[in-house]
């Protein structure tokens, strides 16, 4: 499905693909300033994440420049890599900007809680994303971290600290996990 989905003329993202440049975060305190480029050039996302131990990775940039594309050109590469090896990773490809409660102005759910209804919503022949997570198998792609509904910028920084504490406890909680 994620394979069909993304090769629609909509996407064509298995024909056509604008590599990217890594930047990376050296810190606020770094003397030659906090970003810069990598040492070593990436030809894909999957380069960066075996050459990176962390579970966690959050590509930043401006609206437009790519981070969808890169994020569904993973998820077309991963369901391909799968085909041909049987490889284990179970991407899932959430676009955030969907987050919100059941009410308009309501709470907003847990991310779990949300995040496994998405995926039972869309997936429903597939195991429970609870059980994958338990597993190691699982790459989530969080799309649009900054489209999060929000009231106000103070809620705005509320949700993304629950959704970073969530992000933590799943990265954590069974090696594998990545989130992206």
């Amino acid at each position: 499905g994620r394979i069909a989905e993304w090769s629609d003329p909509r996407y064509a993202l298995d024909e056509r693909f604008v590599a990217l440049s890594l930047l990376v975060d050296r810190g606020e305190e770094s003397a030659s300033g906090r970003w810069g480029r990598g040492e070593k050039r990436y030809g894909s996302l999957h380069e960066v994440l075996d050459d990176t131990a962390e579970s966690a990775v959050v590509l930043l940039g401006p609206p437009g420049c790519g981070k969808s594309t890169l994020l569904r050109r993973f998820e077309l590469e991963t369901a391909v890599d799968g085909l041909r090896q049987a490889a284990e990773a179970v991407t899932f490809f959430v676009p955030l900007n969907m987050y919100r409660g059941e009410q308009p102005g309501g709470p907003a759910p847990e991310p779990g809680e949300w995040l496994q209804a998405q995926w039972s919503a869309r997936f429903p022949a597939l195991p429970a994303l609870d059980r994958l997570l338990a597993e190691g198998r699982m790459v989530l792609l969080l799309d649009g971290l900054n489209e999060i509904p929000h009231r106000d910028p103070a809620d705005c920084r509320e949700l993304i600290l629950v959704w970073k504490q969530f992000l933590h406890e799943v990265a954590r909680g069974q090696a594998g996990n990545r989130v992206l």
